[in-house]
């Protein structure tokens, strides 16, 4: 593979980290998850997890960028920017806001919004 190709699958790694932290967000604010799963102890692994994916791909993506001819500067502040984008459009497009008050509200953050019907569904009057 070509190092343009690597960095590109590197940068889908950063996209996908950013990804994955809003559906932890998500499972760990379900109502009905684990009493395990609300402990302290587990919130810190996860923090402890979730912040090791962000380093690990944000280093190795600065690697491959950094093959490119980025500086370093250069190359940490685009990486930056795609990690709070992606982080920004996951929010957006995942309706992340409309989730979490679900969730506050005991209902789970994965079922359909209220007033859709869910694909391959018939709606009951």
């Amino acid at each position: 593979m070509t190092s343009v190709a690597i960095a590109w699958l590197e940068l889908a790694s950063v996209v996908a980290v950013a990804w994955l932290i809003l559906l932890i967000i998500l499972v760990a604010r379900h109502p009905a998850a684990p009493r395990w799963l609300k402990s302290e102890a587990a919130a810190q692994s996860i923090a402890f997890v979730l912040i090791a994916a962000i380093s690990i791909s944000l280093t190795v993506a600065m690697n491959g960028v950094s093959a490119l001819g980025f500086t370093f500067y250069s190359a940490f502040a685009a990486l930056t920017a795609l990690f709070g984008a992606a982080l920004v459009l996951g929010w957006i497009v995942a309706g992340m806001s409309a989730r979490l008050r679900r969730a506050d509200n005991g209902q789970s953050p994965f079922a359909p919004a209220p007033g859709t019907v869910p694909p391959g569904a018939t709606a009951h009057p």
